[in-house]
C-alpha cells in the first residue's frame, strides 16, 4: 500500500513536532546550565527567545510542563524556591545527558548536511549564505 500525500504530510508534521520538542528540551537544559543555579522560568524563557527566532517562542504552560517533567520524571534538573521564584539547576545526570544530547544533535546535523549534499540539495551553500 502506497501512502497518499495527506499521510506523508502528517508524517512530516509529526517529525517536525518531535524534532522541535527535542531541540527545545536541549535548549532549556542549556539555558539552565548557563544560569548555574540562577535560572528561573522567565529567565529561561528570555534566554530561549535570544537563541531562537520569535516564531518559535515557547508558551509559558509548555515551558513549565517541560521543567516539571525534566525534574520529576527524568531527574535531569533540580529546583529550589527563593524569593518567590523557583530556580533550576542541572543534576549530575542532567549534565551527562545534556552533553550526550548535544553530541546526538551534532551528529544528526552533520549526517543530514552530508546526505542532503549527496542528494544534490545545496545545503552548505544555503547555510553559508544565511550565516555569513
Amino acid at each position: 500500500m502506497t501512502p497518499n500525500s495527506e499521510q506523508v504530510l502528517k508524517l512530516i508534521d509529526r517529525l517536525k513536532k518531535d524534532a522541535k520538542g527535542s531541540l527545545t528540551t536541549i535548549l532549556i537544559l542549556g539555558a539552565i546550565k548557563e544560569g548555574e543555579g540562577s535560572s528561573w522560568g522567565y529567565g529561561i524563557k528570555q534566554h530561549l527567545r535570544e537563541l531562537t527566532d520569535s516564531s518559535s517562542e515557547i508558551k509559558d504552560s509548555s515551558l513549565y510542563t517541560i521543567l516539571k517533567s525534566l525534574e520529576i520524571k527524568y531527574n535531569l534538573i533540580k529546583s529550589e524556591t527563593r524569593e518567590k521564584r523557583r530556580y533550576y539547576a542541572l543534576t549530575e545526570l542532567g549534565e551527562q545527558d545534556y552533553r550526550k544530547a548535544c553530541e546526538f544533535w551534532y551528529d544528526l546535523i552533520r549526517t543530514s548536511i552530508n546526505a542532503l549534499e549527496i542528494l544534490n540539495f545545496p545545503i552548505k551553500k544555503r547555510i553559508k549564505e544565511e550565516f555569513t
